[in-house]
């Protein structure tokens, strides 16, 4: 079975740095980008699987990104990752198609389980 392909975007390292530690560890195949026009050229390479997305980044926020991504890969699942955590964040998180939405700081158990429910 071929892996699946995660792309995580984030403008903090340390977030980059612990996701794709964690989820490389289960043979997922990880891509990181730092902000909103790194993610877009990732996608234009190769679609993924599942995107791990961050709402807060400078320049293009997630849900920019989203909207620019979702007509080019209309099926991909994507994940909210964010320390924002008002409920008209979740609602257009959800009207924009995510699959779910997890609030920083991550428990990583919690991480883990969405990402593996979101292949089944």
């Amino acid at each position: 079975m071929q892996s699946k392909d995660i792309l995580i975007v984030d403008d903090a390292e340390n977030n980059l740095i612990l996701l794709s530690d964690l989820l490389s560890e289960f043979e997922y195949n990880i891509r990181v980008a730092h902000n909103g026009s790194e993610a877009l050229d990732l996608v234009r390479e190769k679609a993924p699987d599942l995107i791990l997305l961050d709402i807060m980044m400078p320049e293009m926020d997630g849900f920019e990104l989203l909207e620019k991504i979702k007509p080019q890969i209309p099926s991909v699942k994507t994940i909210f990752i964010t320390a924002k955590s008002n409920e008209e964040d979740r609602k257009r998180a959800f009207e924009l198609g995510a699959a779910d939405f997890i609030t920083k700081p991550v428990n990583i158990m919690q991480v883990m389980d969405i990402v593996k429910r979101s292949f089944e």
